[in-house]
């Protein structure tokens, strides 16, 4: 039994290396972007002392209280992810599609009877309105797709397998079934790797990289963050906008990977290639409350401040992967059972401060600056101590800012606007990678809009540029190399809208 339990022990700890459940998922779910409508999002995000805009409350909530009539949009969108990887100095293009919904939003507002005829600079004092709403805004996508290929001269994946099988006393041959059942069984049942003796001695590749293995690697990616939430707000004497919600994200979150090496020279095994597959899908909600203000400190400014707590998810993962090999003149396949682990994610607490100066009836510019520490996310589980993972949070990440500048100007009925928002890296500059990919992420925003007295159509446009570094295993005691992933994603929306 004390065995048995050894090995379960052993097997939960290379599920969560291979699929998940580390820092790099801790920060995929803690870098949320600015979502909403239309409007908001073609000025940059910044409107966080704006407000009466549904896409305002995905930053600051106080903005549901500027609100004088009711409200209900929707805003459909397309979704393009151009990736370019660089890889052993190639690139190698490829792209991914989605059709979404960035936002679908309903706010209803209660005018005082004191103040239903007054207008937003009138002087009483008291409570103008109060105001409560009701939706959901995408405020992260993950859709995503990459590829790279090249020749290694110096190692195969399967000598990370083999390592695995080799690591602390070796796992015995009769339980390699039950210890490692996601990799080194695979790569044993399919005759990629062998033990020295029946008992299940030291482990090695069977077959060699002669002049080289031809390496590639695809990775498809899709889901979303979508964000619901419930906005309570009010209006103090048009002077103070005050307002709160309660947001439950909902996590969907997909990868599939494939993994080939193929032979460039034939040795005594006849090995030709192998294949991995491998999937991962998480799914999950969350829960964090959310506060604000907004000050009209004269006509022509107004100033804002919103604190988010940390998120609190409950996720599930479930994963799965495969070998198909091509060695001894055969053909070998193996499928690992399907894995399942529940755990806790605590993402960080943000804060962000706003300004924005209102131009009469022209226009405004607008000014957000959001701080996250990233290196605060946690992971738990009941079955599982997260030491580890947890202290590389720690260490890899850091405090970053965001900064988000917008504005709008209007020619009767139409308005143009235009943004730029810079997402700051999340890792601490002794863990950026030397090669690029430190995730930070740059947006440019353009947009139009018809405003007519019933009705409302906003059009917007996010060209955004990030880049990742991807490993594609790593060994103990030797290097391996990695991808460059650089990213351009392209966003066209349209929101339509109701006031009543």
């Amino acid at each position: 039994m004390k065995k048995l339990f050894l090995y379960l022990l052993i097997l939960q700890i290379v599920s969560l290396d291979i699929y998940a459940q580390n820092d790099v998922d801790a920060l995929r779910y803690s870098q949320t972007e600015f979502g909403g409508t239309a409007r908001s999002i073609s000025a940059g995000g910044a409107f966080g002392a704006l407000g009466g805009d549904y896409g305002s409350l995905t930053i600051n909530p106080a903005g549901i209280g500027v609100y004088r009539k009711s409200e209900f949009t929707f805003t459909p969108s397309m979704y393009t992810s151009l990736t370019n990887s660089r890889y052993q100095g190639r690139n190698y293009f490829e792209s991914k599609y989605n059709f979404n919904f960035s936002n679908i939003g309903m706010v209803i507002t209660y005018l005082y009877k004191d103040h239903k005829e007054a207008k937003e600079d009138d002087n009483k004092s008291g409570w103008v309105s109060s105001n409560i709403g009701f939706g959901i805004n995408r405020v992260k996508n993950f859709h995503n797709r990459s590829y790279f290929e090249g020749l290694n001269t110096d190692n195969s994946i399967i000598d990370k397998y083999v390592q695995e099988a080799n690591s602390g006393s070796g796992i015995l041959l009769d339980d390699l079934e039950d210890a490692s059942p996601f990799r080194s069984d695979l790569a044993y049942a399919t005759y990629l790797m062998d033990p020295t003796d029946s008992v299940g001695g030291p482990y090695f590749r069977t077959f060699s990289l002669g002049d080289g293995i031809l390496q590639r690697k695809e990775i498809v990616r899709s889901g979303a963050i979508n964000d619901f939430a419930v906005t309570f707000g009010g209006n103090y004497s048009n002077k103070l906008y005050v307002g709160a919600s309660f947001n439950f994200p909902i996590v969907r979150y997909n990868e599939s990977t494939i993994f080939e090496e193929e032979a460039t020279s034939i040795d005594s095994t006849n090995f030709t290639s192998f294949r991995i597959d491998e999937s991962l899908s998480t799914e999950g909600q969350g829960f964090n409350f959310k506060f604000g203000l907004i000050a009209r400190l004269a006509d022509w400014v107004r100033i804002g401040g919103s604190v988010q707590t940390p998120t609190f998810y409950d996720l599930t993962d479930r994963y799965d992967s495969r070998i198909v090999s091509n060695i001894y003149n055969k053909t070998y396949e193996k499928s690992s059972p399907n894995g399942k682990f529940d755990y806790q994610l605590t993402t960080p607490l943000k804060a962000n401060t706003s300004i924005a100066f209102i131009i009469g009836k022209k226009g405004f510019l607008s000014v957000d600056y959001e701080v996250v520490d990233y290196s605060t996310s946690r992971l738990r589980s009941s079955s599982y101590k997260f030491f580890d993972e947890n202290e590389s949070i720690y260490n890899k990440y850091h405090q970053t800012g965001n900064l988000r500048i917008g504005t709008e100007w209007k020619f009767d009925k139409i308005s143009v606007r235009g943004g730029y928002a810079v997402y700051g890296t999340p890792f601490n500059t002794y863990y950026l990678p030397e090669d690029g990919g430190d995730q930070a992420k740059t947006f440019y925003t353009l947009g139009l809009g018809l405003r007519e007295k019933g009705y409302f159509i906003d059009l917007a446009y996010v060209y955004s540029e990030s880049s990742s570094y991807h490993v594609p295993y790593m060994l103990t005691g030797q290097t391996t190399s990695g991808a460059v992933n650089e990213s351009t994603d392209h966003n066209i929306m349209m929101t339509v809208g109701c006031r009543f």
